[in-house]
């Protein structure tokens, strides 16, 4: 007999930037579910129900989603729900844009390697 514990765990992956030696954030959230002959098995469902039996093979899937903490902060940081020393904002502000263009675009191929990196210990 054995037991399964659904998860869903969110990371803060520091990736070093080629252009500068400061890292930058991507908050993670992975979620997992189990797959069955093509089909998903409900948290409430016992393998057995669904005809899972020893030797029956077993699919993980694992969906992820990402938000970029700097682009969080810019846009939290002109919302108007919060009071900034205006010198100390726009300095955060040119901070953050400078860091978002030296690490270049997210694009999905990035971003999928960069998902990748965090089962390297699988």
């Amino acid at each position: 007999m054995f037991s399964l514990y659904w998860t869903k765990l969110g990371y803060f992956i520091p990736v070093l930037s080629p252009s500068t030696e400061d890292s930058f954030q991507i908050l993670w959230s992975f979620s997992y579910r189990l797959i069955f002959d093509e089909k998903g098995i409900s948290l409430s469902t016992r393998l057995r129900d669904v005809g899972v039996s020893l030797g029956a093979v077993l699919k993980l899937g694992i969906n992820r989603t990402y938000e970029d903490v700097w682009e969080k902060e810019l846009r939290d940081m002109w919302d108007g729900t919060k009071m900034y020393e205006m010198g100390g904002a726009m300095r955060r502000d040119a901070e953050l844009r400078q860091r978002i263009r030296d690490r270049g675009s997210l694009t999905s191929g990035r971003l999928e390697q960069l998902a990748d990196a965090c089962f390297a210990h699988v």
